[in-house]
């Protein structure tokens, strides 16, 4: 018997520390581990994917004046994403069970990862002036992270192209990156899907839902794969990210714009 926990911690803050924000999602496995938690994804590989980010994001943060660290423990089942930022220090911390968990693949793995990153560096909206709220760590994660990456990481298995991907991929120029965003954000979404108890969502519909202001707490797994499949079509410049305006670094066309399903204009 296994206890699925899913929180998020907010922003907590003291005089003496300017900034400290946590962002916590996790599944914690408390007896043993079991063919659930274990897909065979091998240690070697989850410390190169991490060593990945690393090499992207360590620069990136530097150039914002913080130090990335990542915290990492492959033989820790539990499958959790922690984001953490005191100060200048950005933290990540993907301990291994992330990796194992038989609804991610390599792609869903990173696209956890890249969520977290978005909390720190994704933008308004924001839950507090420095952290992004849930929706806009995902839009992030696929319009920004993840593309990184996979530019800079080849496949750890071959994938079938499926009708579906081609079809949603049809004009983008990197077609492969665009059928591994897609697949990353289907596997992420199972995951939260399966959290909340409801069948997997789909590439092919979308979340009729619309918000009258966005949330800043987790949308439903619909609403989130919505907003990594749009994030995936969208090509914009992390440049101009701000935390103050949403307009920034992101895009604004029916296909790729954030969903109204948690984003309120």
């Amino acid at each position: 018997m296994y206890h699925l926990i899913f929180v998020t911690l907010t922003l907590i803050s003291f005089s003496l520390n300017p900034i400290l924000t946590f962002s916590h999602s996790f599944i914690h496995q408390t007896i043993k581990l079991g063919d659930e938690y274990d897909n065979g994804y091998p240690e070697e590989r989850y410390h190169k994917v991490l060593d990945t980010v690393e090499a992207v994001y360590g620069p990136i943060i530097a150039a914002k004046g913080g130090t990335l660290t990542i915290l990492r423990d492959f033989r820790d089942g539990t499958v959790n994403a922690f984001a953490e930022r005191w100060g200048d220090n950005y933290r990540l911390e993907i301990p291994g069970g992330s990796s194992r968990y038989y609804l991610f693949t390599e792609e869903g793995f990173i696209t956890l990862i890249c969520h977290e990153m978005g909390h720190l560096l994704g933008g308004a909206p924001v839950k507090s002036k420095v952290i992004s709220v849930e929706g806009q760590s995902d839009y992030y994660s696929t319009t920004h992270c993840a593309k990184k990456i996979y530019h800079k990481l080849k496949p750890y298995k071959t994938y079938e192209i499926t009708t579906e991907l081609e079809n949603i991929c049809s004009l983008e120029d990197d077609k492969d990156a665009c059928y591994r965003l897609l697949m990353g954000a289907q596997s992420l979404a199972n995951f939260l899907a399966k959290l909340e108890k409801v069948d997997f969502p789909s590439l092919s519909k979308e979340d009729p839902n619309v918000v009258t202001r966005t949330l800043s707490k987790h949308p439903k797994s619909q609403c989130r794969l919505d907003t990594m499949k749009r994030g995936a079509l969208c090509h914009a410049d992390e440049e101009d990210i701000s935390f103050t305006d949403p307009d920034k670094g992101y895009c604004y066309s029916p296909e790729n714009q954030r969903p109204k399903c948690w984003f309120k204009p």
